[in-house]
């Protein structure tokens, strides 16, 4: 019989709340470091600050508030995607993987991030699956994640974006997703209960040891190490 892959050291950050532009710096510096070969793989997990944020397939068509009224700053990201909200309560993991040197092309990769979101969903108890034509992670008609991903050198940058116990109004200021008519859920309300980030944190990481053959660990506490 053949023999699994043997699981890939990758370096494991996990932050607290954390400013957008701030991450998108590290994350374009880290990428460059990888491309090179001067810094290691590394998957981050954390949360936003409250922000609005816009794909390269976003308009301004898709916010249904005017911006000085969203109570959140509006910002381009170089992702793929339209426009989505990023806030407490919500895990965000941007990975930073040779996704060629892996043979993972886009497409695949999007699949992948949302295969991560879906076993997580189904560690807590909860049936999502993927929709034809609209990436993400869905409950029925609910959406519960979001994939927006970027590849450059053949390094990955962007991620996915779980809804945890997130504040689930925000959405109601945009078009999620530029995506008519789609209602937003998280594991919380789907549970009836809360989950924190953490736990889904650490049910992620186990996801994305399984799925891309790694062996990802966190840091006995959150760490502010490596930011710019």
């Amino acid at each position: 019989m053949p023999q699994p892959p043997t699981p890939t050291i990758v370096a494991a950050l996990r932050w607290g709340a954390t400013d957008y532009r701030e991450a998108i710096r590290w994350q374009a510096a880290r990428a460059a470091a990888v491309a090179d070969g001067s810094a290691p793989e590394t998957v981050l997990f954390l949360e936003h600050h409250a922000v609005y944020t816009m794909g390269r397939r976003g308009g301004r068509k898709h916010l249904l508030r005017p911006e000085f009224a969203l109570g959140a700053e509006v910002i381009d990201a170089d992702r793929g995607g339209d426009i989505t909200f990023h806030g407490p309560g919500q895990l965000v993991v941007y990975p930073i993987l040779r996704l060629r040197e892996r043979s993972i092309g886009i497409a695949r990769y999007v699949r992948l991030l949302e295969q991560a979101m879906i076993e997580t969903a189904a560690a807590f108890g909860v049936r999502a699956e993927r929709r034809r034509g609209q990436p993400g992670c869905w409950v029925e008609e609910r959406k519960l994640g979001s994939v927006g991903v970027r590849l450059s050198h053949g390094v990955s940058t962007h991620g996915l974006a779980l809804n945890v116990c997130t504040e689930l109004g925000w959405f109601d200021a945009i078009t999620p997703c530029g995506i008519a008519g789609a209602r937003i859920t998280s594991l919380s309300q789907e549970l009836g209960r809360s989950v924190s980030v953490n736990e889904a944190a650490e049910t992620m990481r186990a996801a994305f040891n399984d799925i891309f053959a790694l062996r990802l660990a966190f840091p006995t506490r959150l760490s502010t190490a490596a930011r710019p």
